[in-house]
């Protein structure tokens, strides 16, 4: 079904929350990765319908997906959400749900910015330093989100109050 839908929602990011925990799924995630196609036999004999994913897929877990798979976990971007956080308090999310009513809008203006290969290549040379065990894809996923998550900083007018870059690296890389 996973496949299936990842098929056919485009670009749209697809979340599985609280998958089981198994081998299966650290296999899936790393073919998905790849863009693996899974092949079904459709109703005539010989003929098969493909269904290779085009969107992304986010999962929410308790665990750490990939964590059976050493070549799956190199492929995935991990985000620890402790929620004992100390700057998780009650005004940090008042001003989370602000930014987050003035930047609901900025698909639309982040589709308009197109793909700036030359801006993301330097956001990936600003991180692949700090990803020096990492898949060599990583650098290049992040710098997409750092890219395009700056443009939505600008849009929700916080950047200034916002260092993406150092949170990534500081962050995320070290993840």
């Amino acid at each position: 079904a996973a496949y299936e839908r990842l098929k056919l929602i485009g670009g749209l990011v697809h979340c599985w929350d609280d998958p089981h925990r198994n081998p299966e799924l650290d296999e899936f995630l790393k073919g998905l990765y790849n863009g693996k196609p899974r092949l079904v036999r459709g109703g005539d004999a010989g003929k098969f319908n493909s269904q290779k994913p085009h969107s992304a897929l986010m999962v929410a877990s308790n665990f750490a997906a990939g964590e059976t798979n050493a070549a799956t976990m190199s492929r995935l971007i991990l985000l620890w959400v402790d929620s004992n956080d100390a700057c998780a308090g009650k005004n940090e999310w008042l001003q989370l749900r602000r930014t987050m009513d003035r930047a609901s809008g900025a698909l639309p203006m982040v589709i308009k910015l197109g793909l700036d290969l030359d801006a993301i290549g330097e956001c990936e040379d600003s991180l692949a330093p700090y990803l020096p065990h990492a898949h060599s894809r990583m650098a290049r996923n992040l710098a997409i989100i750092l890219h395009y998550g700056n443009a939505v900083l600008d849009i929700a007018g916080v950047r200034s109050q916002f260092d993406l870059l150092s949170y990534i690296r500081d962050k995320v890389c070290t993840m």
